[in-house]
């Protein structure tokens, strides 16, 4: 609600010119929230990338790609925990490897984890 000073005079005019502010507030935070999911929409119909890349994949030209790189990194954490090694072990070994994330840091345990459920990628 928008805040006035009128004190203790309110009038029917001041009354009307507050619900007009707030159904105009409203309506511009409608706007807020659809303008984003427009152009995510428009982007999706013209078959280009939105959000990141699923592991073991990376945009070229605005279409999903197999990155090898990232498979065989997937391949290699996969493997370290069919060894039954845990995942903090698993992290370690990443860092001691130089087994990295996108970001060029050494994994977390969360991100271990969610490498070893990824779905594979052809």
């Amino acid at each position: 609600m928008i805040s006035t000073e009128l004190g203790e005079q309110r009038s029917p005019e001041a009354d009307l010119l507050v619900a007009i502010l707030d159904a105009i507030a409203a309506y511009e935070r409608t706007l807020i929230h659809a303008r984003p999911r427009a152009s995510i929409d428009a982007r999706r119909r013209a078959g280009r990338a939105v959000g990141p890349a699923p592991l073991g994949q990376r945009i070229v030209a605005q279409a999903l790609t197999a990155d090898a790189a990232e498979l065989e990194k997937l391949s290699q954490v996969r493997a370290l925990r069919a060894q039954g090694l845990s995942l903090a072990r698993v992290a370690a070994l990443c860092a001691e490897r130089g087994v990295l994330t996108r970001r060029g840091m050494p994994p977390s345990l969360n991100t271990v984890a969610r490498w070893c459920r990824a779905a594979s990628v052809p």
